[in-house]
């Protein structure tokens, strides 16, 4: 099942998903989603998603939306993705919470260069929300 994060609103019309992996790179949901229905409007670049695969609930962030006849076919990303081409300095940590040692890793973080696509609508405070809100997506797990 594929999920809009925002409202976790089920996208129960998406019809021919699949994930697919190249080790040690990408993680990526496609899905089709017909324009018949309204939230099809809501499916854009950079909204995050959750979908179900062998390892429970992964999110996702849509980087390419195409228009076709009748449906639109959306590509996602895994989120964690999104730290492929970043650079994390020297790190040591020791006894710490998760949350801590989230907020250091995140504060270790430099861009490389863009993880994805440029488009004239992403902006730095955008990027620096999908970092935050990879991070804090990331404290569910146990540290």
């Amino acid at each position: 099942m594929i999920y809009l994060t925002n409202g976790n609103m089920p996208l129960n019309a998406a019809y021919a998903d699949k994930i697919s992996q190249e080790a040690n790179s990408t993680y990526q949901l496609t899905f089709r989603f017909p324009t018949s229905d309204a939230l099809w409007e809501k499916l854009k670049e950079e909204t995050f998603l959750k979908a179900d695969d062998l390892h429970g609930e992964q999110d996702f962030i849509i980087f390419e939306v195409e228009k076709k006849q009748g449906y639109i076919q959306v590509y996602a990303n895994q989120v964690f993705t999104l730290l492929n081409n970043y650079v994390v300095s020297s790190l040591t940590l020791d006894r710490v919470t998760g949350s801590t040692a989230l907020s250091r890793f995140a504060g270790a973080i430099s861009a490389l260069r863009m993880p994805w696509k440029h488009s004239r609508k992403t902006s730095i405070p955008s990027l620096a929300n999908g970092v935050a809100t990879l991070c804090v997506m990331a404290t569910r797990f146990d540290c």
